[in-house]
């Protein structure tokens, strides 16, 4: 895809990298800082075959990206962002569903942002629906917060 990628180490924090496709036109150019971090430092570092942790990072969420269909169920420890279309279960820590967002089936989680279409039942600690929001289904919740505009066209209970 790229033929060529220089190096420059013109700035003494960092370099940059540029790179070019078939047709000589940039293509990318991004700012990576590879100065090493003090001993015991916790400075993120560009992904290395040396620096793996990056990699691991469980905060790091995993993403449905818009116009992707997922058609199965989807289970993570940490943070799911729905741009796409998933259809079937999605169990995780926090889960955001953007504008963009929809899901055709169950919702668990601790938290759960939804700013376009659930359809199923959603199971949470903690339901923010914002005015973009539409909820078909069933909702169990603890705590929620409903923007003006959302609808929610659904049973609806609390969990104390």
């Amino acid at each position: 895809m790229f033929d060529k990628i220089k190096k420059k180490n013109d700035e003494p924090s960092g370099a940059q990298i540029h790179t070019t496709n078939q047709e000589g036109r940039a293509a990318n150019m991004s700012t990576v800082d590879t100065t090493p971090p003090a001993t015991g430092s916790l400075v993120p570092q560009a992904p290395s075959p040396t620096n793996s942790r990056v990699l691991q990072t469980p905060d790091k969420p995993s993403i449905i990206s818009e116009p992707f269909t997922f058609r199965g169920d989807i289970e993570a420890d940490g943070t799911v962002h729905i741009e796409g279309k998933v259809m079937g279960s999605v169990t995780a820590t926090n889960i955001h569903i953007s504008q963009t967002g929809k899901v055709e089936g169950d919702v668990r989680c601790k938290y759960v942002s939804v700013k376009g279409h659930v359809g199923g039942t959603v199971i949470c600690e903690e339901l923010v629906l914002s005015s973009s929001a539409v909820i078909d289904g069933q909702v169990t919740y603890r705590y929620i917060t409903v923007a003006r505009g959302a609808q929610v066209l659904c049973d609806v209970h609390h969990k104390p």
